[in-house]
């Protein structure tokens, strides 16, 4: 099985359907990333989500899903990196995942739309264009899927 049977594209790292709520307009964090050439975001709570923990919540649904992005021990150390200070963030891009962008994303359910922007405060990254494109037929098909940029 392939890995894209195994872990979906579009996601709410909480498993969150985000499309479900009728009129709802929502602002979440977003991490784009590959994984053997494959487009995959994940998105978390605006308030209480870092782009860190969403990074670290791929990893971990990955490692589930028979994907060994990067081992428990490499995950614990990430997450004592990530407390110091200064933080050490793990790698944007190794030889198993490329993440490529970070930002905010607000869904307004009412109105069909879907807009990507912002960046990442720690990871210093925002949206990767060619990201967007390659993960745009992933997203609800009645939905408009665009960046603010």
């Amino acid at each position: 099985m392939g890995i894209e049977e195994r872990i979906p594209h579009v996601k709410h790292v909480e498993g969150i359907d985000m499309f479900s709520v009728e009129g709802l307009s929502t602002t979440y964090k977003y991490v784009q990333l590959y994984i053997e050439n494959v487009p995959f975001i994940r998105m978390g709570h605006y308030d209480c989500s870092k782009h860190f923990l969403i990074l670290m919540s791929f990893f971990k649904e990955c490692n589930e899903n028979g994907l060994q992005i990067c081992t428990e021990e490499e995950m614990q150390g990430f997450v004592r990196g990530y407390s110091m200070f200064p933080k050490i963030l793990p790698p944007l891009e190794t030889d198993k995942y490329r993440v490529r962008g970070m930002g905010y994303l607000r869904i307004s359910n009412s109105q069909k739309g879907i807009c990507l922007n912002g960046e990442s405060t720690d990871f210093g990254i925002g949206l990767d264009q060619k990201h967007l494109e390659d993960i745009k037929p992933y997203f609800h098909a009645e939905y408009e899927v665009r960046s603010l940029h």
